[in-house]
């Protein structure tokens, strides 16, 4: 059962790098929807190793790649979050400025 789990999350991770390449057909945002995608596939791979060693945290080198990965999408959410306040932001002055004319 743990194996077909891992079998299927890994696919799930895949489908998600596969889903910020297709966005590239968009313009905006090139480089962070290419990291988003390598990482995402990357992760997915790692899921396939822990069907072979059977845990996340072992060997050590796996716990590493996992974690790494993690860090790779805290970073690029934290970028999101940013960089929506700041649209969010820039529209709300926008309107501020056209309702004090």
């Amino acid at each position: 059962m743990e194996r077909t789990v891992n079998m299927i999350e890994g696919f799930v991770w895949i489908a998600i790098g596969v889903c910020f390449l297709i966005s590239l057909l968009k313009p905006a945002q090139r480089r962070t929807k290419i990291i988003a995608a390598a990482n995402f596939i990357v992760f997915g791979f790692s899921d396939f190793v822990e069907m072979c060693t059977g845990a996340w945290w072992r060997p050590w080198w796996l716990l590493g790649w996992k974690a790494a990965c993690i860090v790779v999408m805290a970073i690029q959410l934290v970028g999101h979050i940013r960089r929506r306040r700041s649209v969010v932001s820039n529209r709300q002055s926008s309107i501020d400025n056209r309702q004090s004319q």
